[in-house]
């Protein structure tokens, strides 16, 4: 028995302190545990998610050893792992009384408030548990505090911090990707622009930096720089499948179709299919008028996720172009029942029901898009004129007038304005709003005579056109 027990002290005491303690609980008898062992125990117990007998242990220690802040940091965890973090904060508060420079209960305070989202009392303690900490430690509290301001959306302050962390740990990833997203989410691209460009001169082999700098050059649309980042980066690391789906993006952008498919396919070679990747690719093919690959690649992208509602559409804007219509319903209407409130599906569906003569269900789904995306540059004329189809005249003009309010910049809408007024016998509003619509942009002129050829024969029109063209 004595040989027996060695073995345990020897090669694994966790394991023979546990066996005495559920011993000592099962024999309801009593033995002594140093707080190191009871630590171990509560440990053991957590990793195996067992919060019972971990706060038996505690329960237990805290009889044998009332001052251990130790053990009052242990029963705080186990609350904090029982979602309990009001109750965690009563035995932190109390450890605190006791040892108040224990890096330890900063942090699990910090931890505790944060499960409470009280950011502003974790990042305090987060704050103190720094003092204390160690360099391992050290990165580990920056990243928490830059995690809590991004919490608050104070990302100024959650920039300084992970900006910090990549001065002195200049091979945190995480930072890199959190500053990155910090810029984007408070649209500060011409910083990020202007940091990852001073971090890739400091450190030109970084692939995440190139990277970084890529992502906000194509957030800017400023897509042929982003591509030669995204360049480098495939350079550095080859297996980066990120940057071959970014650049693939990117490519897309500028009507590159068919060497985006090249790349989108080439981040099947560093990574498993994904389903948005098969959705680009069919889109792209749509874009090039290849509708059987669209159909195909849109076909794939649904088989690998059933819930990829842009593929859904996908093929239903397929199967509009090849004039299968009622198909084409069906498949958007799935799509929709997906993703209920992406305003581009129902601009889809409305333009296909719209195709097939059912005016009032056109009208109802372009409704929903003013609804979901009242800055869309053309949805204001598409709902006015749908209007005017059913003969309701006063709802277009309103639609018009409700349009114009809002996107006063909107020379194409104001044409389309015009086009309106003239046909309904409107003519000095219409000149008015020409007047307004020739000084945005003389060019757009055109647009009137398409909608309204009646108007190249219009004296009044065409002297108006003449004297913004001198």
């Amino acid at each position: 028995m004595e040989e027996s027990n060695s073995r345990y002290n020897d090669d694994d005491s966790e394991l023979y302190s546990v066996k005495r303690f559920e011993e000592m609980i099962s024999n309801d008898t009593s033995a002594y545990f140093d707080v190191d062992e009871l630590e171990e125990l509560v440990e053991y117990y957590l990793d195996n998610n067992n919060t019972k007998h971990a706060l038996k242990v505690v329960d237990y220690g805290l009889i044998q050893h009332p001052g251990s802040t130790t053990l009052l940091i242990n029963k705080a965890q186990v609350y904090v792992s029982m979602h309990k973090p009001n109750q965690a904060l009563k035995y932190l508060t109390q450890a605190e009384t006791i040892e108040p420079f224990n890096i330890d209960l900063f942090q699990l305070k910090a931890t505790t408030y944060s499960q409470l989202r009280q950011a502003e009392k974790a990042i305090e303690n987060y704050k103190k548990a720094l003092e204390y900490a160690d360099e391992y430690e050290r990165e580990e509290m920056l990243m928490s505090i830059s995690f809590e301001y991004e919490n608050l959306n104070k990302y100024d302050e959650a920039i300084e911090y992970l900006s910090q962390i990549l001065k002195e740990f200049p091979e945190n990833e995480i930072a890199l990707y959190e500053l990155y997203f910090c810029f984007e989410v408070s649209n500060q691209l011409d910083r990020a622009i202007a940091f990852f460009q001073k971090y890739i001169d400091q450190d030109p082999y970084s692939h995440l930096g190139w990277y970084n700098l890529g992502a906000a050059y194509m957030k800017e649309e400023l897509f042929e720089k982003a591509i030669d980042c995204f360049d480098f980066c495939i350079a550095i690391r080859e297996d980066f499948a990120s940057a071959y789906y970014s650049k693939a993006i990117s490519l897309e952008n500028l009507d590159q179709y068919h060497e985006a498919i090249a790349c989108f396919k080439e981040t099947f070679e560093h990574e498993s299919p994904e389903s948005m990747t098969y959705y680009y690719i069919g889109e792209c093919y749509e874009k090039l008028e290849e509708n059987e690959l669209a159909l195909h690649f849109y076909k794939k992208a649904t088989q690998l996720d059933a819930f990829c509602a842009e593929a859904w559409v996908g093929m239903g804007a397929v199967y509009n172009e090849l004039g299968h219509l009622y198909e084409a319903i069906h498949y958007i209407k799935k799509g929709i029942e997906l993703d209920e409130f992406n305003p581009e599906f129902y601009y889809v569906y409305g333009d296909v029901q719209a195709k097939m003569g059912f005016l009032e269900e056109a009208l109802i789904a372009y409704e929903k898009v003013k609804e979901l995306d009242p800055d869309n540059q053309e949805i204001w004329f598409d709902t006015a004129w749908m209007y005017d189809q059913l003969e309701n005249k006063t709802s277009a003009m309103l639609c018009f007038q409700e349009g114009i309010e809002l996107q006063d910049k909107n020379d194409k809408l104001i044409y389309n304005f015009v086009a309106f007024l003239l046909k309904h016998g409107r003519k000095e509003d219409a000149l008015f709003n020409l007047d307004k619509a020739l000084a945005m942009n003389f060019e757009g002129y055109e647009i009137l005579f398409e909608l309204q050829p009646e108007a190249k024969q219009n004296l009044s029109v065409l002297e108006l056109i003449d004297y913004y063209r001198a």
